[in-house]
C-alpha cells in the first residue's frame, strides 16, 4: 500500500477551490512517496529553516488568541484593584458580548498569514496511507488527531491542511471552556 508525506509549506499556494483532478496531481507534485517499507530512519525529523518574519508572526499569533487565558483577567483586577469601575462593568460587558455572538466559520483563514507562519514554523507535514486518490472518494472522513497538552497546536494545523489536502471541511470538537474565552473561540470557529 505504502505511503506518501505530504510536505505542507508547499501547499501554500493552492487555491481555495480547485477540482478534485487539480488536487490530485497539484499533491503529487508536492509530495513524496515511499513503498510498504516506509520512511527510511530520521526523514521526517528534519525542521524547514524559518525566517524571523514567521518566527514573530508566530509568536504574536500565541500571545493575541492564547493569550486571551491570561490578559482578559489580568485587565480585569487592574481595572477593579484601581477603582475603575465604570471601565471595569464596561470590560466585562464587552467579554460577555464576544462569548454571546455567533462565531462564523471563516475558512478563508485556512490562507492566512497565520496558516502560513505556523506551518513554516512547525514544519508541519501530513503522512498519509496509500494514495491521494483513495481519499478524494470520501464526502466524510472521521479522522483523530493525537491528544494534546495545554496547546492544541497539531489539531489547529490539522484544520489548516485538511481542506487544501483532501478538500473536505473540517469539524473538531473542543472543550466547552475553550469555546468561551473571547478570541480565542472566534479564531477557533473560524477554522
Amino acid at each position: 500500500m505504502g505511503f506518501r508525506v505530504v510536505e505542507c509549506h508547499k501547499l501554500l499556494s493552492l487555491p481555495m477551490k480547485i477540482n478534485t483532478e487539480e488536487r490530485v496531481k497539484y499533491l503529487k507534485k508536492n509530495s513524496t512517496y515511499v513503498g510498504d517499507k516506509g520512511f527510511p530512519a530520521n526523514s521526517l525529523n528534519k525542521p524547514l529553516p524559518v525566517s524571523l518574519k514567521h518566527t514573530l508572526l508566530t509568536f504574536l499569533f500565541f500571545v493575541i488568541f492564547f493569550g486571551a487565558f491570561f490578559y482578559i483577567p489580568v485587565i480585569l483586577l487592574i481595572l477593579l484593584f484601581n477603582g475603575q469601575t465604570f471601565w471595569f462593568f464596561s470590560f466585562i460587558g464587552f467579554v460577555i458580548f464576544l462569548i454571546v455572538i455567533p462565531a462564523p466559520y471563516y475558512p478563508q483563514i485556512n490562507y492566512s498569514w497565520i496558516c502560513s507562519s505556523m506551518t513554516h514554523y512547525t514544519s508541519y507535514r501530513i503522512v498519509i496511507e496509500g494514495e491521494i486518490e483513495d481519499y478524494t472518494k470520501f464526502k466524510t472522513l472521521f479522522g483523530l488527531v493525537s491528544p494534546h497538552g495545554v496547546f492544541p497546536l497539531q489539531n489547529i494545523l490539522t484544520h489548516f491542511h485538511i481542506p487544501r489536502v483532501l478538500g473536505l471541511f473540517v469539524r473538531g470538537l473542543a472543550a466547552d471552556a475553550v469555546l468561551r474565552v473571547p478570541v480565542l473561540r472566534h479564531f477557533l470557529a473560524g477554522i
